[in-house]
C-alpha cells in the first residue's frame, strides 16, 4: 500500500464505521490492522488469563497486562481532562465502551505472531508494536468474530475498499 494522510484517515474511518454498523459495536466482529513488516507469521488466536497477556496497547507505549489495560482505559477517561490531550481522550473514550464485552471473562482473546508479540486484544485494542503509520507498505488485516458471515463481509469490504492503493491496483 501507499498511504497518504487522506487514504490513511479513510482506512481508519472505514474500520470504525464497520465496527459500529455490521460488527454491531464490536460484539460480532473485531478488526485489527497491522504493519505486516513488523510481525511474523504464523499467527495464533488464544484465550489466556488477563494477567498473562502483556503488551503496549496502541495508544500507550508502555507494557501492561490485560487487567491493567482494562483499568487504564476506565481510569484514563476519568482522570485526563487537559485540552492538549483531547484527541487522545476521544480515541480512548471510544474504546472504553467496548471493555464490557470481555472484562468479566476469566480469559481474554489475544492474537500473537510467531515471535509471541501481541498483535491485538480483540475487540478492545491493537498493539503499539504493529501499529500502522504513513510509512506502512504492507498491511495485515485480521478479523475475529462470533458471526462467520459478518466476519467475512467485514474482511472482504476492508480488502476491496483499499485494493486500489496496492502497488499493483486491485491485486
Amino acid at each position: 500500500m501507499t498511504f497518504t494522510q487522506e487514504n490513511y484517515d479513510s482506512f481508519i474511518d472505514l474500520q470504525d464505521k464497520l465496527h459500529t454498523n455490521i460488527a454491531r459495536k464490536r460484539t460480532l466482529v473485531a478488526i485489527g490492522t497491522h504493519d505486516l513488516d513488523t510481525i511474523e507469521s504464523p499467527f495464533t488466536y488464544e484465550a489466556l488469563t488477563p494477567e498473562s497477556i502483556e503488551f503496549a496497547p496502541l495508544t500507550v507505549d508502555t507494557k501492561m497486562n490485560g487487567k491493567q489495560i482494562m483499568q487504564h482505559y476506565k481510569v484514563y477517561i476519568c482522570q485526563h481532562q487537559f485540552r492538549s490531550r483531547i484527541q487522545l481522550l476521544q480515541s480512548d473514550k471510544r474504546l472504553s465502551k467496548f471493555l464490557k464485552i470481555i472484562e468479566d471473562s476469566p480469559v481474554y482473546p489475544v492474537i500473537y505472531d510467531a515471535q509471541r508479540r501481541v498483535l491485538s486484544l480483540p475487540p478492545i485494542i491493537n498493539s503499539w508494536h504493529s501499529k500502522l503509520s504513513l510509512k506502512t507498505r504492507n498491511v495485515f488485516i485480521e478479523c475475529t468474530g462470533t458471526d462467520l458471515t459478518k466476519t467475512k463481509i467485514v474482511l472482504n469490504t476492508m480488502v476491496a475498499m483499499f485494493a486500489e492503493y496496492c502497488s499493483e491496483r486491485f491485486v
